[in-house]
């Protein structure tokens, strides 16, 4: 063998590739929500493996500088929309770009990942990717680090992604104002909360009953607070009290309860804290007894016309 001379195996190289562009359509339809056709993905990740083992053959030896690069692009990106379209079929057009950006955006962070690690460990790049083509480079196993990373971000990294979102999105600061007190809490907006008061139409929040408790006089707190008696029974204890005309009954329906009740309650108004303040009067809040999360990340469900309410000023 000269010395300076890269010896590649072809085949290595083709079987390497295979397991990581595989793997990366794989992450790439968990990412994307996408169903998974395992047969499509082999074939996309076939023509992926293709393309990078005639990257290595001297076919583009003649070209130099930019039109290098550029003829590169064109081709890389080529390559990539059909193997997008190998993996997932038709999809619209929105959603085919979508689906590519995810496609390169995992790549990125897969292989960023792994030359951080070896720049880390204080190998080489050109060290790292000998024992990539050949598997006889101690650091070889950098390989199997990025294919694990893949892995992990096509199964979490989605759902993270998600969860921030929804958190940002549609967890809204709200509080409940009624006579001189107030109580500040973080609402979920539940587009499955259709509840309205049946006398008024008016929207209804299910709150965290424990969370309004230094809301209440100690009359009113007493009698809510005892779950020996029923909705009826607490009703008409409320309607003895100074309280009387802040209370409502909500009947309700969820699954596995075709019906049930849940005291409601008027407050002076609730105020929606975003970049502005809004106040809104028309609203109903039902006094729920247990936990809406367990996880202790919101206290309430708001109404969805309550975000309509914001736009338009109610």
């Amino acid at each position: 063998m000269n010395a300076g001379k890269l010896i590649i195996n072809l085949d290595v190289l083709f079987f390497n590739d295979f397991l990581m562009t595989f793997v990366l359509l794989w992450a790439t339809a968990k990412f994307s929500g996408i169903k998974i056709h395992l047969w499509r993905i082999v074939g996309s990740a076939l023509i992926g493996s293709f393309y990078t083992v005639i990257l290595v053959l001297p076919w583009f030896d003649g070209l130099t500088g930019i039109i290098h690069i550029i003829c590169h692009l064109i081709l890389n990106l080529a390559v990539a929309t059909l193997m997008i379209k190998i993996a997932f079929g038709s999809l619209k057009v929105n959603k085919f770009i979508k689906v590519l950006g995810y496609f390169y955006l995992i790549t990125f962070l897969a292989g960023g990942a792994a030359f951080s690690i070896y720049f880390i460990i204080g190998s080489s790049p050109t060290q790292w990717i000998l024992g990539w083509m050949n598997l006889g480079n101690s650091y070889g196993w950098l390989y199997f680090v990025a294919i694990i990373l893949v892995i992990f971000i096509g199964r979490y990294g989605w759902n993270w992604i998600r969860e921030k979102l929804h958190r940002q999105e549609y967890h809204l600061k709200f509080t409940v104002c009624i006579n001189d007190k107030s109580v500040e809490l973080l609402g979920l907006v539940d587009t499955g909360n259709l509840l309205k008061e049946p006398m008024t139409n008016r929207p209804v929040i299910v709150v965290e009953m424990k969370e309004l408790n230094e809301l209440f006089s100690p009359e009113v707190l007493k009698i809510l607070s005892d779950e020996k008696e029923d909705v009826i029974e607490q009703l008409e204890k409320l309607l003895e009290t100074p309280w009387y005309s802040r209370f409502r009954i909500i009947p309700f329906s969820s699954l596995g309860k075709k019906s049930g009740l849940l005291v409601g309650l008027k407050p002076d108004h609730v105020e929606i804290i975003g970049d502005e303040v809004h106040q809104i009067k028309r609203v109903i809040l039902a006094l729920y007894q247990g936990e809406l999360d367990l996880m202790g990340e919101y206290q309430a469900l708001l109404h969805p016309e309550l975000l309509e309410a914001i736009v338009f000023e109610n």
